[in-house]
């Protein structure tokens, strides 16, 4: 098997997404989300670099690349990785953290480095036709994946992007809320959560905190649910 050949349950990063391998069959097809309906996709072309973000088994740095801030699961509070669908805007964006994907849908306008500086798209894409990024006084221009990986060790790159992330909030009733036992909730309509309990929500965790929180499983099945029976709507 080649080295770039992902194994079963290893993460990988084909072009510009963080994507699951598949159990069986063609090593070539690969999965993304995080285990509530995902979806196959043969995305990986050939001849393209295929990098294993993290081997099966091992447990990932909350700042890996390939997981979201926002998407914490379980009694253990296990980060996850991001879990992409379409936006109103036509942008593949994490549901959990409303982060664009680097890979499908349009480009970011823009991304904003540990160091301050603002990369902002230039007008001509690379020779594979994949956005560049330029920034005054750097001669040189970067992709996204470039940048991301450029910068992995100091926090990663943040889009700058209109798109407002998810809000969270926790139970109003609860009296420990301590991130260790404390779950986070989707606030709904009339201050109420979405889950089954409908919870009164407190105000908007900053997303910050909200990171810090495992996500109630039933606004976990309650949001994704959602995005099933719209895509169903579509077909």
């Amino acid at each position: 098997m080649p080295e770039n050949t992902p194994r079963p349950g290893d993460i990988v990063r084909v072009t510009y997404a963080a994507v699951w391998a598949p159990e069986d069959g063609d090593p070539r097809m690969v999965i993304t989300g995080n285990g509530d309906g995902d979806r196959w996709h043969n995305i990986v072309p050939d001849g393209a670099e295929i990098e294993v973000v993290l081997p099966a088994g091992e447990t990932a740095e909350d700042k890996s690349p390939a997981l979201c801030p926002q998407n914490r699961r379980g009694d253990q509070r296990e980060p996850q990785p991001h879990f992409y669908k379409p936006a109103v805007d036509g942008v593949l964006r994490c549901v959990f953290c409303a982060a664009p994907t680097f890979w499908g849908g349009e480009p970011a306008a823009a991304y904003r480095t540990p160091d301050g500086r603002v990369w902002t798209l230039a007008a001509e894409p690379n020779k594979e036709g994949v956005a560049l990024y330029e920034v005054p006084f750097v001669e040189k221009r970067y992709t996204a994946l470039a940048l991301e990986t450029m910068y992995i060790g100091q926090g990663g790159i943040e889009p700058v992007d209109q798109h407002e992330a998810s809000s969270y909030v926790l139970n109003s009733r609860s009296v420990n809320q301590s991130p260790v036992t404390t779950v986070k909730h989707i606030p709904g309509p009339d201050g109420r959560t979405i889950c089954p309990g409908q919870f009164r929500g407190t105000k908007p965790l900053p997303q910050e905190a909200a990171a810090e929180y495992a996500l109630c499983n039933g606004c976990r099945k309650a949001l994704l649910a959602r995005y099933e029976a719209a895509e169903h709507a579509e077909a």
